[in-house]
């Protein structure tokens, strides 16, 4: 409930006791992991939220974690753990690490997939998705991207439709192929179309997308992503940009094909520049 209310601090505080007694009392876990599976989703979300990453990797990596020994509870534990490391290794820009997690997750997401809600199945896919595209491995990116798509069709999670949508569209950016891009330009725009509600950031970068795929000019493309850039910039302050951007960050993407360097070298230095400041501090 503390987290439902955006009382994030309060939230994780009573998790991490919530921990301490399951490490302290371990033969519940044979019992009752359900339980204990989902208070790892929680600190998952609420962990990350409050930048512990290093507490939420000691809580994944813990010894007292090989009790889950059933096996849909495991199947559970082992995709909820990758998507905690995931978002870290991301984040922080460990992309060697990002590249072995996406590997031994692809090597078994067929057979824990059966034993996943919907939501899990969904949200393993576009994390999928999302490293793979980070890495440049574009034709896995497009899969596991349309493969998560393919589980929104209950209505639920539109910011991750959303989401999908554009990411589909950036991946055929990248890939260069004329005739994928077109089709997936116009299905990213008649799905935005069909809302309501359109929100800004979306447009531009659509519009950018579609403006500077045939364009041959280098500073007129670099111009066309500034522009997109300051929509951006303009609407900072928007929860729904705000939410959006912390699935994958659009921002830093179009800066870096803006500074014509790979996104993954762009988000490298952020962080190592972060860093460094924070030393000096």
């Amino acid at each position: 409930l503390l987290y439902l209310k955006n009382e994030n601090n309060a939230s994780f505080i009573l998790l991490q006791e919530i921990w301490n007694d399951w490490k302290n009392n371990p033969d519940f876990i044979s019992k009752d992991g359900e339980f204990y599976v989902e208070l790892l989703y929680m600190i998952n979300y609420a962990g990350i939220l409050q930048g512990e990453y290093d507490y939420v990797m000691q809580v994944f990596n813990h010894a007292i974690n090989q009790l889950i020994k059933e096996p849909v509870q495991r199947a559970n534990f082992e995709v909820i753990k990758f998507l905690a490391l995931n978002k870290i290794y991301n984040k922080t820009a460990r992309y060697d690490e990002v590249d072995k997690l996406n590997r031994l997750m692809k090597s078994h997401y067929r057979q824990w997939e059966p034993a996943l809600n919907t939501d899990l199945n969904r949200t393993t896919n576009l994390s999928l998705g999302i490293g793979s595209f980070v890495l440049e491995q574009y034709d896995d990116a497009l899969y596991y991207i349309k493969n998560a798509v393919s589980y929104f069709k209950d209505g639920t999670r539109q910011e991750h439709t959303a989401v999908a949508n554009i990411l589909l569209l950036l991946i055929c950016y990248c890939i260069n192929n004329p005739r994928l891009f077109d089709a997936q330009y116009r299905a990213t725009y008649n799905y935005f179309n069909k809302r309501k509600k359109k929100q800004p950031f979306e447009t531009a970068l659509v519009q950018c997308l579609h403006r500077t795929f045939y364009m041959t000019d280098m500073a007129g493309k670099v111009a066309e992503y500034r522009k997109a850039l300051l929509v951006f910039e303009k609407n900072k302050d928007n929860l729904i940009q705000q939410l959006n951007f912390s699935i994958f960050n659009y921002h830093a993407w179009l800066t870096s094909r803006a500074e014509r360097i790979p996104y993954r070298q762009y988000v490298e230095r952020k962080v190592k520049k972060a860093d460094i400041a924070v030393s000096f501090t």
